[in-house]
């Protein structure tokens, strides 16, 4: 969760039903919600509660396994180009 302030009115419902605080209201929202109210310069992030996870990086294939053969569409053709009919 995200603490965020608003830096302009809003009007209308919210999608989960709750709604908007006032001009430089704060309030909490989800991480991506945080970051699309950024984004649109409708709200100024203040903090996240909990640290964002970073991905592992995927392990490097096995050292036996033979890459996947191409296409045979993306092959490289050798020899000249004939025209049909000649």
């Amino acid at each position: 969760m995200a603490r965020v302030k608003l830096l302009m009115q809003m009007s209308g419902g919210r999608h989960d039903g709750r709604e908007w605080p006032g001009y430089h209201g704060e309030f909490e929202v989800d991480d991506v919600e945080a970051d699309a109210l950024s984004a649109a310069g409708i709200a100024q992030i203040l903090g996240i509660d909990k640290p964002v996870s970073v991905p592992e990086t995927p392990a490097e294939p096995e050292a036996d396994v033979e890459p996947a053969a191409k296409p045979r569409a993306a092959q490289a053709r050798t020899g000249p180009r004939v025209k049909p009919g000649e």
